[in-house]
């Protein structure tokens, strides 16, 4: 009995440790399908589409670009997973009708146990996560 109770102890902060890095992972993921449905969404629609970071950092929403401008969905991030801490100085990315990023960018995220993740986008639109 004492060896499952010392087991136990040790096991337990290893898995609130991976449920923290899988809610992680989840949310970097979702993040960059988000940015991916940007891409698409220019494509589809032959307009140019924005993502913008709120100025709180806690949501991306996408707008359509022309006359009038257009807000098509709103992103928010899953709280307390992930802060943002690097994003394109303009804070929007745009992508062009073609699907090809109107200029390359890295956007930073870190982590609740200081995991960071980068997410790139490079101009010819492809969004990768590293």
């Amino acid at each position: 009995m004492g060896l499952i109770a010392v087991f136990s102890a040790m096991a337990i902060p290893q898995l609130a440790s991976a449920g923290t890095r899988f809610r992680e992972r989840a949310a970097v993921a979702e993040f960059a399908s988000e940015l991916r449905t940007a891409r698409m969404l220019a494509l589809t629609r032959h307009v140019r589409i924005d993502a913008r970071i709120a100025p709180d950092g806690r949501s991306v929403t996408l707008t359509a670009t022309g006359d009038p401008e257009t807000v098509l969905r709103t992103y928010p991030l899953p709280t307390g997973a992930l802060t943002v801490e690097g994003w394109p100085s303009e804070r929007t990315l745009r992508f062009q009708p073609s699907g090809r990023s109107a200029s390359p960018a890295t956007i930073v995220l870190r982590g609740q146990e200081g995991t960071r993740w980068e997410i790139t986008v490079s101009i010819a639109g492809r969004v990768s996560v590293s």
